[in-house]
């Protein structure tokens, strides 16, 4: 898996959404094949990192994660940034995502929110999308679905990109 992740990501978010400093040492994900995950080392502080929640139950919110990651793979590509998709919702729901995801022909890590005490403990509700600075400093954040937005969410990206060129 990805190392040297840490957890100013958690910080960072509960600031940017009000919410009182916690640690998050103790919060885990599952990955696709079941295995628990600290959730501090779930993302990149070399790139980009563009996190979406979703829900398998909820159409749109696919429809989201779908049009959300093409439109960044065609504009963007996954090598220069760093994607991480968590299903969210009905613990039922799960063994639903694996085939679907793969369906989609993704080639990225995604991971199940167990109880959505992760989402709890962040103050967020998926469909929920997140863009960290490579420095882990929140830059944008949807709550609701993407539809349209695409455009910012890969602007914004850019905009992380030449930030981290420049340096």
């Amino acid at each position: 898996m990805r190392a040297s992740k840490i957890i100013i990501v958690f910080t960072a978010l509960l600031f940017a959404n009000g919410a009182c400093c916690q640690t998050f040492e103790h919060l885990t994900l599952k990955n696709s094949i079941g295995k628990k995950v600290l959730v501090n080392e779930v993302f990149s502080q070399s790139k980009p990192n563009l996190i979406i929640f979703w829900k398998m139950t909820d159409q749109r919110s696919c429809n989201n994660l779908k049009e959300t990651i093409q439109v960044v793979i065609d504009s963007i590509g996954l090598e220069k940034i760093e994607v991480v998709a968590v299903c969210s919702g009905e613990p039922g729901s799960f063994a639903l995502a694996e085939p679907w995801f793969k369906s989609q022909g993704f080639d990225l890590d995604f991971y199940y929110e167990i109880n959505e005490e992760f989402s709890r403990q962040i103050g967020i509700k998926a469909p929920y999308t997140i863009i960290m600075h490579p420095k882990l400093n929140l830059v944008y954040r949807n709550c609701n679905y993407s539809f349209g937005n695409e455009a910012i969410i890969c602007s914004v990206l850019q905009d992380c990109l030449s930030q981290t060129a420049e340096k």
